[in-house]
């Protein structure tokens, strides 16, 4: 059984008229699961346009998730690749020389734009810090920190692109081992990279002895390619590894204060 189009054009109705709160509520009435592909095309916009980046990201995946030659939709592209939080992501990559596209990678793999995102392993927020990692890094920057201070988006951003820019420092730029130290660890790549030091990057992710990892890699420098591509400035610097931050700002595609 399938929602009725008029289900949702009521919902875009109510959005167009200003009444942004009946909106979400009509749309989050109807199981998503009910949805055709139209009509989750038209929740995930509706979530994306009132400034729920999670649901719209969630909605939009698996629309996105198409052959790249069969998938024309802008906007289903811009919201499973969205750009949230822009001015605190924009000013951290900045500060600590992270390039934007990369925060944006691993915001997405890690939480996918949940700011109360919690983990098995109790790992915080948007940018899925652990109390350990992110009380040494609050340390070293001088916050003061509480656990459930990560849930706050400044935070978890600004400790977030810290500890990629110490992995991005340690790594030597090196994008591949970067994300797979956010996943795993520093001591565990630093392991592997002694052990295949020859290898070049799409090698040595092959050679990763965890399968979480090595997925979570690849899902990471994927994110990373398309994000380069939409937003970049020329679509061949999304195939290389290192990668200079650019300077300009980064619009946000979300409203409401976001």
């Amino acid at each position: 059984l399938s929602v009725e189009p008029r289900d949702m054009q009521a919902s875009v109705v109510l959005f167009e008229h200003g009444l942004t709160r009946e909106a979400l509520r009509g749309v989050r009435f109807v199981p998503a699961t009910r949805l055709s592909q139209p009509d989750r095309t038209v929740a995930a916009w509706l979530y994306g346009r009132c400034g729920d980046t999670y649901r719209a990201a969630v909605l939009s995946r698996r629309l996105a998730q198409a052959p790249r030659d069969e998938l024309e939709d802008p906007v289903i592209i811009e919201l499973a690749y969205p750009r949230p939080y822009a001015a605190d992501v924009l000013d951290a990559a900045a500060r600590y020389a992270v390039p934007v596209e990369l925060v944006y990678a691993v915001m997405r793999e890690e939480s996918n734009f949940n700011p109360l995102a919690v983990s098995p392993r109790y790992a915080r927020g948007l940018m899925q810090m652990i109390s350990p990692t992110a009380v040494r890094l609050a340390r070293e920057a001088a916050m003061p920190f509480r656990a459930r201070n990560l849930f706050r988006p400044e935070v978890s951003i600004e400790l977030g692109v810290r500890y990629l820019a110490q992995l991005m420092t340690l790594f030597h730029g090196r994008l591949e081992a970067v994300a797979a130290a956010y996943h795993a660890g520093e001591r565990n790549v630093g392991q592997w990279l002694a052990r295949y030091p020859e290898l070049p990057p799409d090698e040595l992710i092959e050679a990763i002895p965890f399968l979480s990892t090595r997925q979570y890699v690849q899902k990471v420098l994927s994110s990373y390619g398309v994000y380069r591509i939409l937003y970049g400035t020329a679509a061949e610097q999304a195939i290389g590894i290192a990668h200079a931050p650019r300077a300009e700002p980064v619009p946000t595609l979300v409203v409401d204060g976001r």
